[in-house]
């Protein structure tokens, strides 16, 4: 899923996480899950399906980060902060 989410392949990413009995699996490597690349691309309808597949909103990674101190971090768009309020 990760690899699929990197190289922009979104329906297959997503395909992938209908498939998938945890969607908040990170990359090793960089510590980054699905959710997280679909954040920092400001794509609010992909993490509303990854949220639909029991993706954790609050999820810690290795950089002990929630997606929502990501977003603060990386001053993204209001609208991306109150989505993850929600």
């Amino acid at each position: 899923m990760i690899y699929a989410a990197c190289k922009k392949f979104d329906e297959i990413c997503m395909y992938l996480s209908l498939r998938s009995d945890n969607v908040d699996i990170e990359d090793e490597t960089t510590g980054t899950n699905v959710f997280s690349i679909y954040l920092e691309r400001k794509d609010i309808n992909r993490m509303q399906q990854l949220l639909m597949r029991r993706a954790d909103v609050n999820f810690c990674g290795q950089s002990f980060l929630t997606p929502l101190h990501r977003a603060i971090d990386k001053r993204l768009p209001v609208k991306v902060v109150k989505f993850l309020l929600k």
